[in-house]
């Protein structure tokens, strides 16, 4: 009867420390796939922290090159310093090319109209619309045309955009790209808005003469009588993924960032 119980205790140890260890090995589980997750977090929220510095990074770089292009910019009373040109895909408005007249040294004609070469480009590429680039087309002597001829404006920037000997520079790598009505065109999400005091239409009526010098939309009614002050403005919207430049474009975080640009010059009476 003795040894009979005696047994019945080492059982009843031996079956506790199986129990034990299982038990054991169940809290290292848990902590381990707790270790997983918790790095897997980490990880997520690392590549997020670099994505989201380098959209910044290469965000407020393209803006302060485009705000010095306009602010810096040559006018005259036919070409504002800088012009934002719209193109219309599937019935849609894509205002997203900035062309500034910047020209390298003094403008070859410094009343107008600009030449191609002493324009810069500002747009998404169309052959691959996550990068932002700069263009300028610096061995193109020919002048440009009449801004009210969009038309051929636009024939002109599409060649200019397409030409694998121009010079550019890709400001942005990492530009959300969205697609037309499920058609597979995809394309860089860039808007830019323009506005001009006075706009050319009121300029027209003026020399038209049917606005008074007085009456024109003068930037703080800033004029005198000679001389009146011109405000060329632009705002800007860019639309970035929180990717790494060099890296696939995979994120879904989308960050906008907003700028705006602006010229002063006289217009003479």
């Amino acid at each position: 009867m003795l040894m009979f119980q005696h047994r019945n205790k080492k059982n009843r140890k031996r079956a506790l420390t199986v129990l034990e260890t299982m038990m054991a090995i169940a809290i290292m589980g848990i902590v381990a796939v707790s270790l997983g997750a918790l790095s897997s977090a980490v990880e997520s929220g690392s590549e997020y922290t670099f994505g989201h510095a380098a959209a910044t990074q290469q965000a407020r770089v393209a803006l302060l090159r485009m705000q010095n292009r306009m602010a810096t910019a040559t006018a005259t009373a036919e070409f504002p310093g800088f012009v934002v040109f719209s193109e219309t895909v599937n019935g849609w408005d894509f205002p997203d090319t900035l062309v500034v007249w910047s020209p390298l040294v003094a403008a070859a004609n410094p009343a107008g109209p600009p030449l191609y070469r002493e324009l810069v480009i500002y747009c998404p590429d169309p052959a691959s619309p996550h990068e932002f680039l700069e263009i300028r087309a610096a061995q193109d002597n020919r002048s440009t045309p009449p801004l009210s001829n969009i038309s051929t404006w636009l024939t002109e920037l599409a060649a200019i955009k397409a030409n694998p000997d121009v010079d550019r520079s890709v400001l942005i790598e990492t530009l959300r790209a969205a697609e037309i009505d499920n058609a597979g065109i995809r394309r860089g999400v860039v808007r830019f808005t323009q506005r001009i005091l006075p706009s050319p239409g009121q300029w027209a009526a003026y020399q038209a003469g049917s606005v008074a010098w007085n009456d024109l939309a003068w930037v703080q009614d800033i004029h005198g009588a000679d001389y009146g002050l011109r405000q060329s403005m632009c705002h800007i919207e860019l639309q970035l993924l929180a990717d790494e430049p060099g890296t696939t474009v995979s994120s879904d975080v989308v960050i906008p960032f907003f700028g705006s640009g602006a010229l002063y010059y006289q217009l003479p009476r």
